[in-house]
């Protein structure tokens, strides 16, 4: 603010001279005028010892006015073409000058060094141009010109000769006529009484323009004083002190701010997988190179294990020849015909010999139902019989008709009847020819099979009727199951009345081991052991993928010896590729996650050119981090994983190297202030009632434009000091 009003004061000076200015040249110019021409100017001392009624009596006395001649006169004579009048200088005039006087108040000019010329005159010394008399007119000399110039205009003289200098022109007073030869007079312009009225009314109309110019350089600064301090009032801040100038104070503002640091990164996987070496030996082959991919169980390095393998054989060779023939062993029995277990002769743990009988299986049997029915039946027919609590299914095998027709419960009685009515069946043709009208009545027999034991009556349903009969019941095959081996029952799955088939494990009998085979048993065991563990020793040389992956790095040639738990193959699992981001300790506690990353990939050299078909340094990918956590060796420094999609797996490899750019910080709408009114650590503001104040605030981060964040410490009805 302050350079502005200084401005300010600079252009109202600036005005103000140049009004004064031109009021002073315009006084000056007109007070000139006034001095030269006008009659009522004060009559100016004579300069000379010159007797003042000598020279007023040579003038009258002549009648005409002396020649005049001036430098005006001359050079106007000169311009319009007259003949030049010869110079006689024979009485030089005195020049007097004329002082210009202001107004009515006249100040006679200090007298000057004189010497006095042949007619009396006095004249200063030195005042001398070519012989011409450059003496000032008096104000005698002048009215006495004018009325010698008026006369001869009057009377036609064209000799008359007028000197009128214009304003401000010094006047030359007439040299007398030389005695050799009287001097021509050449009218060169206007009377002189013609132009000291012209001058005049000049005079007086410039005159009455000095207070007009004074008036308008007097308003310009008024209006300019006014300006000034309507714009000083205006620029004036609250106060609590009245009078006192307030500095000059901005409002806060608000904008988003971030902090985005930009560094190289890795493309690494925080699952790596590394292999070592099992053994000590010397590499014979390396299987595949780095950047291949591999399945889990694929070879990548082998060793020489000729020792190893040498050992294995030789342990096998000892293993067959190990007699284990005297062994103890279980023998299974088994059924030998299908049938009903009618009898079991041993129990579990009984002591058994070969060939000795343990079981007893009958075949199954066909039993027969003799049965007279009122309902006919045809030979095929399929019918159910139920004898001794179990119902079989039964076939029709023979149908006679019987007269007269049993009663239901006649049915049951004449069962022996019908069976010796079966075994008489010639003396059904006399039943046939019956010519009587009793009813008619079947004799049957249904054959059927049970599997438990048969009763020795059965029962059938003919037409919602049942009917009873003897029932005959048949015997099947019966066979022995016998033990295989000597030795004791260990396990025996059959009881009377089960139903089996042949081929059935029907018991389980152990054996006992021979007393040599106990040595060779223990002999087997401890070959097995050792040819186990060679076995193993043999897988250790070589070195396989433990997951499908990229072959990252190869620590080892062919031809290198290794020993035991050295490194050898650095193995990236398949889809747990991600970027790498480190930041200091600082920067990650006071980041805001999740934070926005990108990068692009830098191409080198390390990787094949069949990797960069897909995948170019312009390409810009865009992640998020989640998380960070310190690094696992105490450095301070805090790493985050950003996982890459299932896309980009596979355009990137393990190891390369990325430009990217975090977003460490970002607040929405923060306050922001320029960052050179921060004087350690504090801000001078404005509160809301006027009262300057200094502050501690807590900084951000700094923008692009030379702002920093304000976090704490300024509350939104402030106004910052900027003085």
């Amino acid at each position: 603010m302050l350079p502005v009003v200084i401005a300010i004061f600079f252009v109202i000076a600036v005005l103000f001279g140049v009004c004064l200015f031109v009021f002073i040249r315009s006084y000056k110019s007109y007070s000139s005028e006034d001095d030269e021409l006008y009659d009522d100017i004060p009559e100016e001392k004579p300069r000379g010892k010159r007797p003042a009624s000598e020279a007023s009596e040579k003038v009258k006395a002549k009648g005409t006015g002396p020649e005049t001649k001036s430098k005006a006169g001359a050079k106007s004579a000169t311009k319009t073409g007259a003949a030049p009048e010869p110079k006689t200088v024979a009485k030089p005039a005195t020049k007097a000058e004329a002082k210009p006087v202001p107004k009515a108040e006249t100040k006679p000019e200090p007298k000057a060094e004189t010497k006095p010329d042949s007619n009396g005159f006095s004249k200063p010394a030195g005042d001398e141009l070519g012989g011409f008399d450059t003496r000032v007119a008096t104000k005698d000399e002048m009215r006495m010109l004018r009325s010698a110039a008026a006369e001869k205009s009057a009377a036609g003289d064209s000799a008359g000769h007028t000197a009128a200098a214009d304003s401000g022109a010094k006047t030359s007073v007439p040299a007398a006529k030389t005695a050799s030869a009287p001097a021509k007079i050449t009218a060169a312009g206007p009377s002189a009484e013609t132009t000291a009225k012209k001058t005049d009314g000049a005079g007086e109309k410039n005159s009455k323009l000095v207070p007009i110019v004074t008036a308008v350089a007097a308003s310009v600064a008024i209006i300019c004083i006014a300006a000034l301090a309507f714009v000083l009032i205006s620029s004036r801040t609250p106060s609590d002190d009245e009078g006192d100038d307030r500095p000059e104070t901005i409002a806060l503002s608000y904008e988003d701010v971030e902090d985005v640091r930009e560094d190289e990164y890795k493309i690494t996987s925080p699952a790596t997988l590394t292999a070592v070496f099992a053994a000590d030996s010397k590499i014979t082959d390396v299987k595949v190179e780095e950047g291949d991919f591999v399945k889990k169980g694929d070879a990548i390095y082998e060793l020489d294990g000729t020792s190893c393998q040498e050992m294995i054989d030789l342990l096998e060779e000892r293993l067959e020849s190990i007699d284990l023939s005297g062994a103890a062993r279980n023998v299974n029995v088994s059924a030998g015909a299908s049938g009903v277990v009618t009898d079991v002769r041993v129990s579990v743990g009984s002591t058994v010999t070969s060939g000795m009988v343990i079981a007893e299986i009958t075949g199954s049997a066909r039993h027969s139902l003799s049965v007279t029915v009122g309902s006919p039946l045809s030979v095929g027919d399929d019918i159910n019989v139920t004898s001794g609590g179990v119902t079989a299914h039964g076939t029709v095998t023979t149908v006679r008709p019987v007269s007269p027709a049993p009663s239901d419960e006649e049915d049951g009685d004449g069962g022996e009847d019908g069976d010796e009515t079966g075994d008489g069946g010639e003396s059904g043709d006399d039943a046939d020819g019956g010519e009587d009208d009793e009813e008619t009545a079947w004799a049957a027999v249904i054959s059927f099979s049970s599997a438990g034991n048969v009763g020795a009556t059965g029962t059938v349903t003919v037409d919602g009727k049942s009917y009873t009969g003897q029932v005959t019941r048949g015997r099947g095959s019966v066979s022995n199951v016998t033990a295989t081996a000597s030795g004791t029952v260990a396990d025996l799955d059959i009881r009377p009345g089960d139903t089996v088939d042949a081929g059935d494990t029907v018991a389980e009998i152990e054996t006992p081991a021979s007393a040599q085979y106990a040595d060779n048993e223990f002999e087997a065991k401890e070959t097995q052991i050792q040819l186990d563990e060679y076995r193993q020793k043999l897988e250790n040389y070589t070195v396989k993928a433990v997951a499908d992956g990229y072959v990252q790095e190869l620590f080892h040639k062919k031809g290198e010896t290794v020993a035991r738990d050295m490194k050898a193959v650095t193995i990236v699992p398949q889809d747990s590729l991600a970027l790498e981001v480190k930041l200091d300790a600082e920067t990650a506690e006071n980041m805001t996650l999740p934070a926005p990353v990108s990068f692009k990939v830098k191409k080198t050299s390390d990787f094949p050119e069949d990797v960069w078909e897909n995948l170019s340094p312009d390409d810009k990918f865009n992640y998020t981090i989640d998380s960070l956590a310190p690094a696992d060796d105490d450095s301070g420094v805090y790493v985050g994983y950003v996982a890459l999609t299932d896309d980009d797996q596979s355009l990137f490899r393990s190891g390369m190297t990325v430009d990217a750019s975090v977003v460490v910080y970002y607040r929405y709408n923060a306050l922001v202030i320029p960052e050179n009114l921060v004087k350690k650590g504090k801000v001078k503001v404005m509160d809301e009632n006027g009262e300057i104040k200094e502050v501690a605030v807590e900084t951000g981060v700094r923008n692009k434009t030379g702002g920093i964040e304000i976090r704490d410490g300024i509350e939104r009805t402030y106004r910052l000091v900027t003085d």
